[in-house]
């Protein structure tokens, strides 16, 4: 196998893996929660403590003020930005990374193939996503925001570009025989 084949086949399996995980939570669901995001008049107190202290602090004063930056209060506790950072990794980093490679991957090789995917394309998949499941483009993706958390920009750069990306890329190369197709 080729080195261009095997990191197509790379690619798609982690498309595939991505695209496994994203039904898995449509059909589970996420958990709702709650947090409060930190008030304002902290924000603002810590921001100016920090600026003083970094005036009259150093480098050291500044680096622990970059790791205080509060994204949430949750029944009085603060989650800095470090800690839901931390969080992530531990819980999404290994795919996220696998993802961001992928879509570099996908991106280097069109680059290097002088392929492009128009803006005029991505919005033709997307209507055709959308009539494909019976529903007008805005309705389409009303539904991926409420249901899956995807806001129109990111299902746009995330799911559909690659998508067709990958699609032009692989070209007639991805046939499938009747016997792959038997053994599935």
């Amino acid at each position: 196998m080729t080195r261009t084949r095997k990191r197509l086949a790379a690619i798609l399996g982690g498309l595939t893996v991505i695209a496994a995980c994203v039904a898995i939570r449509y059909y589970w669901g996420a958990e709702l929660a709650s947090a409060d995001p930190p008030r304002q008049t902290a924000a603002i107190k810590a921001t100016r403590s920090a600026t003083a202290k970094t005036r009259s602090g150093g480098a050291a004063a500044s680096k622990k003020s970059q790791k205080l930056h509060i994204v949430a209060t949750v029944n009085g506790r603060q989650i800095t930005r470090d800690e839901l950072g931390r969080e992530c990794l531990r819980h999404y980093g290994e795919k996220g990374l696998e993802y961001v490679v992928n879509k570099h991957l996908i991106s280097q090789e069109c680059k290097r193939r002088g392929i492009t995917i128009s803006r005029v394309e991505v919005n033709a998949e997307i209507e055709r996503m959308a009539r494909r499941f019976g529903l007008p483009r805005e309705q389409w993706l009303k539904m991926l925001r409420q249901e899956r958390g995807i806001n129109p920009a990111q299902y746009a750069a995330d799911i559909v570009w690659p998508t067709l990306a990958l699609r032009r890329l692989a070209g007639r190369r991805l046939e499938v025989t009747h016997e792959e197709l038997h053994r599935a």
